[in-house]
């Protein structure tokens, strides 16, 4: 769950200072939304999908 604390503060930035959305900010978002999901898959799971893109 701690790797949610950036999107909470990022969030929390926008919400209530008003702080500015930037591309940076929302692509490095997607990239821990990404990994935390990654993360989360077996290892077999994912040793799958690499060999399924793979052909």
């Amino acid at each position: 769950m701690s790797a949610f604390e950036p999107l909470v503060a990022i969030t929390l930035a926008v919400a209530f200072l008003g702080a500015k959305l930037t591309a940076a900010s929302v692509l490095g978002s997607l990239l821990i939304i990404l990994c935390t999901l990654i993360q989360s898959l077996p290892l077999k799971r994912i040793l799958d999908l690499l060999h399924l893109a793979k052909h």
